[in-house]
């Protein structure tokens, strides 16, 4: 019990179920794939080119083990997380739905449903509520095209009226922002607020040829630094991020999807 205690309490100082994300709120991070920051919010389901099916590993600080599977099929997100190590494991499954109102204008709605087994006679069953919005104009500058997106995600929205401290998830606000500069170079910008803390999360991506990508970022609180690649063959896409904390250990994320 004393190791559950410790594990517990290193989740809630790290908020490990954010570390190794896609931006929640926009296509680009230093994970880089879209398909997971439309799982994240549903509202970038309707800019997807393709359908397509991902699957993400990662082991946090070296430590925590945390493996995502990601379909995307039309206007329909269907996610499956699990992170945990011992007797704690925590397993979330989320649906979610975009639809697109105006060539400029999207929003979606994502269910999910969170389990958590401390021990083998203690389970906790978590249901949330996320909405997302996409705002998408498009500005034409005298050279080019650029085309930028503002993104907002509320989740756990139902928390908001339920005030039970042992039947509890934090609600979280993001808002970011993405800039495609051309072709081959964008920048992106998120900041997330919950009740417990205020984040700020940049990245950037660097389209060194058609198949092959390079990324960097950094985020606050807690203080990380990320680099990492992403490599396109066909319709097979690779990602792979080295996130890094100034006292922690690094942690390694690997991502492969499949575009049909």
């Amino acid at each position: 019990m004393c190791g559950i205690k410790i594990f517990l309490t290193v989740i809630l100082f790290f908020n490990l179920d954010e570390v190794g994300d896609a931006s929640g709120a926009m296509f680009v991070s230093s994970v880089g794939s879209k398909i997971y920051s439309a799982n994240i919010n549903p509202a970038l389901l309707s800019y997807l080119n393709n359908n397509n099916f991902g699957i993400q590993y990662l082991r946090i600080y070296n430590l925590v083990p945390q493996t995502k599977i990601v379909l995307n099929y039309r206007n329909f997100t269907i996610g499956l997380s699990s992170l945990g190590v011992g007797n704690y494991q925590e397993v979330t499954l989320k649906f979610g739905v975009g639809l697109r109102i105006n060539n400029e204008f999207s929003y979606g709605l994502g269910v999910k449903n969170r389990f958590l087994f401390l021990t083998e006679n203690l389970k906790i069953f978590r249901p949330a509520i996320d909405l997302g919005v996409v705002f998408s104009p498009q500005v034409i500058s005298s050279k080019q095209l650029r085309l930028i997106k503002f993104a907002g995600l509320l989740e756990n929205l139902n928390y908001l009226v339920i005030k039970d401290p042992n039947n509890y998830l934090a609600v979280k606000f993001g808002l970011g922002a993405h800039l495609a500069l051309n072709e081959n170079f964008i920048l992106s910008t998120e900041f997330k607020k919950a009740s417990d803390k205020t984040e700020l999360n940049f990245g950037t991506e660097f389209k060194l040829l058609p198949s092959l990508a390079l990324r960097v970022g950094c985020k606050t609180n807690p203080v990380l630094y990320s680099a990492g690649l992403g490599v396109n063959y066909k319709r097979f896409e690779f990602d792979y991020c080295l996130r890094y904390h100034p006292r922690l250990k690094e942690t390694n994320i690997f991502s492969l999807s499949f575009q049909f």
